[in-house]
């Protein structure tokens, strides 16, 4: 499923170091962070990918000064929204059904699960 906020594999390179950088960082400081990390490119391709970044909404820049439009976490909550919505007809209790009918959530998730509905509800 590829759904607004999806990120191509060199987009979420892009995005990992950017989320390093909470208040932003020039793209040239950008570059050697993304280059450090292990790639090896040049300044065009990362703007190529900042500028494909934009256009979903990810990221911000002005004069050659990026910024991250949300945080990693904000971003994972995202993309969890958009899985419940589509594949899960908008409900957790599905996504969490698949996981336990797939026997992928231990006794132990469910547990948590228990206490953390329990908080939710005393609230």
């Amino acid at each position: 499923m590829r759904g607004k906020y999806y990120m191509s594999d060199a987009e979420r390179d892009v995005m990992e170091v950017l989320w390093t950088f909470p208040e932003g960082v020039n793209q040239s400081i950008l570059l050697k962070a993304v280059n450090d990390s292990g790639k090896d490119w040049k300044r065009q391709t990362l703007n190529t990918f900042i500028t494909r970044l934009m256009e979903k909404g990810l990221v911000n820049r002005e004069n050659r000064y990026v910024t991250a439009a949300m945080d990693k976490k904000a971003y994972c909550n995202l993309q969890v929204e958009e899985v419940v919505r589509e594949v899960y007809d908008g409900k957790i209790s599905n996504l969490v059904l698949a996981f336990a009918k797939d026997k992928k959530l231990t006794k132990e998730d469910a547990k948590e699960l228990e206490k953390l509905l329990e908080a939710y509800e005393a609230e």
